[in-house]
């Protein structure tokens, strides 16, 4: 059997047995301790039909419609406990197994590494600092960014595209995808300009198409800036930029610092040796610009998007499963920027 079948069959393997791994796992997760309301609020949130949706789903979770709707098939209305651990972990496993066939599409002898990276990064999300949350919209965004990295690989602009336009019904993070257009030095200036701004506005015009369907009172936005939040500290409920850079500061075991297993922090800080390493860190650094204002830093399961491009860089520059390490020369082999 030739090697490249045969490593094909034997990571697919391994792909299975973490996917099952890590079905058990969310199934625990959402069995321990209390019940989490808002982990079956959002779950079973369109579970009565639009107008119940909008009525009752939480201003700041409405835009991510597409997970909500999609998630109301994998979670019945009503039933036992056991019945919505097992929905939840059914939707979560499939969307790791969809992220796991991307890696085998996108390169087969990389796969390995992307593999067991992205079920190690997941496990982190495991380590409670912000409740016991699992939400819809949680794996589709990390799918949703495997397909762009798959995109960009292929260089198919309309697969970005749609990656960046459905994705932005899933969660509003993905349209930063259309940043990736502006690194396309093979094209000229005005193409990249033309698809990426092409692209970011409509992924504009579609959330807020969004934002007035389902009635958010945030036009735009997502998530509210305001003073109020889930997170507690020292007896007081609090979340926002001042919240964050305070958590940054403090000293604890699972510290922010070691989110995605500590690969976010080594892909924001390896060196930027061509243009895919700028394309790349670009989107991290908007990304964590992003969550560090609107958003909860300890809340890790919000960088799962940041996955495999972290996974991507790092194995790039340092070489993993018998490749040599990424080459200064290949910037000599770019494409100059055409005007």
């Amino acid at each position: 059997m030739p090697n490249a079948r045969f490593r094909l069959i034997a990571y697919g393997f391994v792909a299975v047995s973490l996917t099952v791994t890590y079905y058990y796992n969310c199934y625990m997760f959402s069995t321990w301790g209390p019940v989490d309301r808002d982990s079956v609020y959002t779950f079973r949130s369109f579970s009565r039909g639009l107008e119940e949706y909008c009525s009752s789903m939480r201003g700041e979770w409405r835009p991510r419609v597409f997970s909500n709707f999609l998630a109301s098939f994998a979670v019945k209305p009503k039933g036992t406990r056991h019945g919505f651990a097992v929905g939840v972990a059914a939707w979560n496993a499939a969307w790791l197994a969809l992220c796991f066939a991307i890696y085998l599409l996108w390169d087969t002898r990389k796969a390995a590494f992307l593999i067991f990276g992205t079920f190690a990064c997941l496990y982190y999300s495991f380590t409670i600092v912000a409740d016991r949350h699992i939400y819809p919209w949680d794996m589709p965004a990390l799918f949703l960014y495997c397909l762009l990295a798959l995109s960009v690989q292929w260089r198919s602009p309309l697969l970005v595209l749609a990656v960046c336009l459905v994705g932005t019904g899933f969660k509003e993070t993905v349209m930063l995808g259309s940043v990736v257009f502006l690194f396309w030095t093979e094209q000229p200036m005005k193409r990249r300009l033309a698809w990426a701004v092409t692209t970011l506005l409509l992924c504009l015009l579609l959330k807020t198409g969004i934002d007035i369907l389902t009635h958010n009172p945030s036009i735009l936005f997502t998530m509210q800036w305001d003073s109020e939040g889930p997170l507690v500290m020292e007896g007081v409920r609090e979340r926002g930029v001042w919240y964050n850079l305070r958590a940054l500061g403090s000293v604890y075991l699972n510290h922010p610092v070691f989110i995605n297993g500590g690969t976010l922090l080594v892909f924001l800080l390896l060196p930027m040796r061509d243009t895919e390493d700028r394309m790349w860190k670009t989107i991290g650094v908007l990304f964590v610009v992003g969550i560090m204002l609107f958003a909860d830093i300890n809340e890790y399961r919000v960088f799962h998007e940041m996955i495999p491009i972290s996974l991507w860089s790092i194995q790039k520059h340092f070489g993993f499963l018998g490749e040599a390490p990424h080459e200064l020369q290949h910037n000599s082999a770019e494409t100059p920027d055409e005007n």
